[in-house]
Order: structure tokens, then sequence, then C-alpha cells
């Protein structure tokens, strides 16, 4: 949702429209003279218009929520890629791989 503001209420009360945007997903309208000047939004939301999210991105976020795979540590996912590349590198030593 969007709010409209004034900029002198914007001056005052920037702390509350820039929680607003980050926290509460809400855009803000500052407008001087009865017209608007700026539009706040939040980074994420911002980049959300710009660039919506691909498809196959979705359904891979999709897939690993299923698989619980969201909920890995940064040790964890370290660690199964460091043995996805053991099994590779054994892989292409053995004959014929």
């Amino acid at each position: 949702m969007t709010r409209k503001i004034n900029s002198v209420t914007t001056r005052i009360q920037i702390d509350r429209a820039v929680e607003g945007c980050v926290d509460n997903n809400e855009g803000s309208f500052a407008e001087r003279n009865d017209e608007a000047d700026v539009l706040g939004k939040s980074a994420i939301d911002f980049v959300r218009t710009l660039a919506a999210t691909p498809d196959w991105v979705k359904e891979l976020r999709d897939d690993a929520r299923l698989k619980g795979l969201d909920k890995l540590t940064m040790e964890e996912i370290d660690a199964e890629i460091a043995a996805a590349r053991r099994e590779r590198h054994e892989r292409q030593r053995q004959p014929g791989g």
C-alpha cells in the first residue's frame, strides 16, 4: 500500500516513513505543492519491481523448501559442496570417467 505524505511531514517523520517502506512494505509519496515529487520504496521492493524472479528460480526455491534444504546452515552447504566436488574428482580419476 502507498501512503501520501507532504514534504514537511517527511522531514519531521523520515524515520517513520523509512520504517514503513522497509518493515511494512509501504511505499510513500512525498508531495510538494500538491504534486507527488518522491516515491519511497524499500530496496528489495524496488529490485522486485525492476527484475521479477524468473520462474525457474521460484521452482528451485519451492523444491528446496519441500526438501527442507532452505534450513541448511552455511557450514552444511559448504560441506555438501565439498562432498560433491570430492565425488566428481573421484569419478574423473576412474578409468573411463
